[in-house]
Parts: structure tokens; C-alpha cells; sequence
């Protein structure tokens, strides 16, 4: 998710900087598409929450997302408008600080889930351990039972 809306952003510069309209078309369309990879994205996580945290990340995300789409269509309508100057200043007040805002909290979740792989892999690796010890001896029992 983190890529796409760091992509979305750049291809909304990369709007104000084209100078045709085919590459603007390419552009717009490439827009779309990243949009759509992030609405998935975060449908994905909603519907694979299941921790508390997770939840309460999930639900600070949702108007997260909605306000980068807001300031995207708007810095995109401002760009199909011809008017490149202010979409840039719209750009660059309104679009990258709503879309920074959504790339903390996505930044954040990634740091906390991390956290939690090493906490539940630590306890894999514990219970791995221990199930290698158990049957070490059930071995051992069982060669000096042979014996």
C-alpha cells in the first residue's frame, strides 16, 4: 500500500510535468490503476484484521485514504484544466501532506506488525526447541529401552 500511494503522488506530478495529451491520458490511466491497487489494499486489510490494533489502524486508515482521493481528484482536475501551476501548488500544500499522513500511519502498522512476527517467531522457535528436546529423550528412552 505504501508503494502504491507514494506512486499515486508521483504520478500526479508526473501529470504537471507531461506535455501532451497522450501522455497525460497514460498518465491519468496509470492514476487510476494505483488508486485501485490501494482501495484493494486496504479492503485486504480490513477483511484480514483481527487484532484489536490492527482494527483501530484499520478504521484511522479509511478516512486516511478517502482524503488522499479527495486532494488527488482535485489536483487532478486542476491538471486536466490546464492549470498546472496551481495544481502544483495544490500539489505540493494540499496532496503530499494528506497523502504524508497516510504513509505514517501505514508506517507505523508495518513497525507494529513487524514487532509482533519477531514476538511470534521467537515463540515458534522456543516451542521448536523444546519439541526437539522432547524428542531427543523420547529417543534416547527408547534406544535404552531396546538395549
Amino acid at each position: 500500500m505504501e508503494l502504491n500511494v507514494t506512486r499515486l503522488s508521483l504520478q500526479i506530478r508526473h501529470a504537471l510535468l507531461v506535455n501532451n495529451d497522450e501522455d497525460l491520458q497514460k498518465t491519468l490511466v496509470d492514476i487510476g490503476v494505483k488508486r485501485k491497487y490501494i482501495e484493494d489494499s486496504l479492503k485486504d486489510f480490513g477483511d484480514g484484521v483481527f487484532t484489536p490494533q490492527g482494527r483501530t489502524v484499520y478504521e484511522k486508515m479509511q478516512p486516511q485514504v478517502r482524503d488522499l482521493f479527495v486532494a488527488a481528484d482535485e489536483n487532478i482536475q486542476l491538471i486536466k484544466d490546464g492549470k498546472k501551476e496551481e495544481g502544483f501548488k495544490f500539489l505540493v500544500d494540499k496532496t503530499i501532506p494528506v497523502r504524508n499522513v497516510l504513509l505514517m500511519t501505514t508506517g507505523e502498522e508495518k513497525d507494529r506488525q513487524n514487532k509482533q512476527l519477531v514476538v511470534e517467531m521467537d515463540e515458534v522457535e522456543a516451542y521448536a526447541s523444546a519439541t526437539r528436546e522432547r524428542l531427543a529423550m523420547v529417543f534416547i528412552a527408547i534406544a535404552v529401552g531396546v538395549v
